[in-house]
């Protein structure tokens, strides 16, 4: 359970009527009523009276030991602003990521010094393989990267974003029958990041389309994509979170279940400390902020796996 689950219930305790409290949570009201179902399934009673509008017995407790919680986590951060000599946390950003707005991580960490100016980042920009085995070997504390929502690691995975897909080709190109994947017919495909997330997922969309393109171009970087794409020879296959970077083509959102998904690597439950969750809470905030407007993008919910 997340604190953002916490306070899911307290808003809806305090606004009583669900689609009030999801406004005010900005989420929609079936995603606060399918929260509160697995929640009261988790719990095996009713929290929450849908004709009165009002919290049942269980559910006033509920939210007083939710209160309590919060309570916790605020005198943490607390504690955290007035202990000079607290450990630096180390703190890994995937490359990919970093490289589809260079000052992404850099302002989040900013604005995250400027709330918190005791909390000490040591920050690393690294390939995804790279901040697993670190994480792994516990010699980074928590890391921000694309990964698969399952793995046979021992890591656990907080997931904060999932991005859409989208094909990129030259302006003026015109898929055959509206169709995007019959560009991979007519282009040269430039497959990037090897042996990442990213770059399973692309393969695994690829798949789930019966698309095998027939010239495939390796690339390691947006950049040289980019003077690849510029040739009006090739085409490619982003996240949404890139789109940025590639205005001056033509962008095709395409539909699939198959998705760009970004979140929190950390190793074991030993992690789970105040600390840690603040900080994982403080960023996902702000990414929400940066990203709330831009299509292709959602937040699941920072949904926890646990390792297979």
């Amino acid at each position: 359970m997340q604190y953002k689950s916490l306070k899911y219930m307290l808003a809806l305790q305090e606004e009583r009527v669900l689609a009030t409290a999801a406004k005010r949570l900005d989420i929609s009201q079936s995603s606060l009523s399918l929260f509160l179902l697995r929640l009261e399934e988790e719990a095996g009673t009713p929290l929450y009276d849908r004709k009165m509008h009002c919290m049942t017995k269980a559910g006033e407790l509920y939210c007083d030991g939710a209160r309590k919680i919060l309570n916790l986590h605020d005198k943490a951060m607390d504690d955290i602003k007035t202990r000079p000599d607290s450990k630096a946390i180390l703190f890994g950003a995937d490359i990919c990521i970093s490289e589809i707005v260079p000052s992404l991580i850099n302002s989040l960490l900013e604005k995250i010094a400027m709330a918190y100016p005791q909390l000490r980042l040591q920050v690393s920009f690294l390939p995804e393989a790279r901040l697993r085995d670190l994480i792994q070997q516990k010699k980074l504390d928590l890391a921000f990267s694309y990964f698969q929502r399952s793995g046979i690691d021992n890591l656990r995975r907080r997931e904060i974003m999932a991005e859409t897909f989208i094909l990129v080709v030259p302006k003026g190109f015109k898929p055959y029958n509206a169709n995007p994947f019959t560009a991979l017919n007519s282009l040269k495909y430039i497959s990037m990041f090897r042996d990442t997330s990213i770059r399973s997922a692309c393969d695994a969309l690829l798949f789930v389309h019966g698309i095998s393109p027939f010239v495939q171009i390796e690339s390691g970087s947006y950049a040289f994509t980019q003077s690849l794409m510029e040739t009006g020879s090739y085409t490619t296959i982003i996240p949404s979170g890139a789109v940025g970077l590639f205005e001056r083509f033509d962008l095709y959102p395409l539909e699939s279940e198959v998705q760009a998904v970004s979140g929190f690597y950390l190793h074991g439950h030993e992690r789970e400390t105040p600390q840690f969750l603040c900080l994982m809470d403080v960023f996902e905030q702000l990414l929400h902020a940066m990203y709330t407007e831009s299509c292709g993008i959602h937040f699941p919910g920072g949904t926890s796996d646990e390792p297979a």
